[in-house]
């Protein structure tokens, strides 16, 4: 697996789909960029796992009341 890291926000399928074509072999690996708005982006491309960082997870949420009150809170929005 490799770490695709920062994912560029602006270009994530295109770039994941560059690297794959030539590497298809490979396991991308993508954090550092992913957000709500593009992760399925990602992952249509050929990511196999996603970083999850403060785009996606509510730290306060999380310490206040796991990890359902920090999805609620970002799916909501």
């Amino acid at each position: 697996m490799v770490r695709v890291f920062p994912a560029p926000r602006w270009a994530g399928r295109a770039y994941l789909k560059a690297l794959k074509a030539p590497l298809p072999q490979i396991d991308l690996f993508p954090s550092g960029g992913v957000t709500l708005q593009n992760a399925a982006a990602f992952i249509d491309a050929g990511a196999c796992v996603l970083g999850v960082g403060r785009d996606l997870v509510d730290l306060t949420s999380l310490r206040e009341g796991g990890w359902i009150a920090s999805r609620n809170a970002r799916t909501s929005s």
